[in-house]
């Protein structure tokens, strides 16, 4: 059974080494806008969705802000992160700070999607997804 992501990036390096990293067991879909990314959202439900901030040409918090809204319910993970080293420290606190508001279960820096672990990661909050499901 594959697991599947949704993965809104515009960034073809980052969802190649996404697509790496989890390997054949993970079917993953992406989406390099946000219209694109709703519309997949409406037509099925991931076991965990991957937004990429700092979009080149729109702001990936209007997608958390109506993500947020079928993913509560649905109780599927999010996962934020900066895939390219573009941000200064002092803003990336505020960043994360927002991402985790809109409801992100994780942030990512751009240190730790480029780590060894990132598929760790990720497949956790997937289990953990899928428990959340189970228990209502």
């Amino acid at each position: 059974m594959y697991r599947t992501v949704l993965c809104l990036t515009d960034c073809d390096e980052a969802s190649e080494m996404l697509r790496d990293r989890l390997g054949p067991g993970c079917r993953l879909i992406v989406a390099s806008t946000i219209l694109g990314a709703l519309s997949q959202l409406r037509k099925f439900t991931p076991d965990l969705i991957f937004v990429q901030i700092c979009l080149k040409e729109e702001s990936c918090f209007d997608f958390l802000r109506v993500a947020q809204q079928v993913t509560e319910p649905k109780k599927i993970p999010m996962i934020a992160a900066n895939v390219k080293d573009v941000l200064h420290e002092s803003t990336e606190s505020f960043i994360r700070r927002t991402c985790l508001f809109f409801g992100c279960r994780q942030y990512l820096t751009e240190q730790d999607f480029h780590s060894d672990g990132l598929r760790f990661q990720i497949t956790q909050l997937m289990r953990t997804g899928a428990l959340d499901k189970t228990a209502c």
